[in-house]
């Protein structure tokens, strides 16, 4: 499965990145803000995108875009104890699911 990552974080990008290609996965590119993580996504047409969305203002428009431009392409919504609310505001934006780092493991378990 193709994947691309978006994260401000060089060091979570590198560790999921890691952890997907043990899995069998290819990682098609890695991003630091959303908007290059949807030119990115434009380019390379990634299966799945995981973004860390909501340490992002637009964050929501973000998504939108997304599910614009790129229907076919599974959006997970990567989040450390994020509050319901905000859980539910990414899956009615067009998130596929939100996911802490367990969920993520199980989401691309081979």
């Amino acid at each position: 499965m193709t994947v691309l990552l978006v994260d401000t974080e060089p060091a979570v990008r590198e560790r999921l990145a890691e952890v997907l290609h043990r899995a069998g996965h290819r990682v098609v590119g890695q991003a630091t803000s959303l908007r290059d993580g949807v030119l990115l996504a434009v380019d390379r047409r990634p299966a799945v995108v995981v973004a860390d969305l909501l340490a992002a203002d637009d964050g929501l428009s973000w998504l939108r875009v997304m599910r614009e431009l790129l229907p076919e392409t599974e959006v997970l919504v990567r989040a450390e104890r994020v509050p319901l609310s905000d859980a539910l505001a990414c899956l009615r934006g067009g998130a596929s699911r939100v996911v802490d780092a367990e969920g993520l493991g199980r989401a691309f378990a081979v």
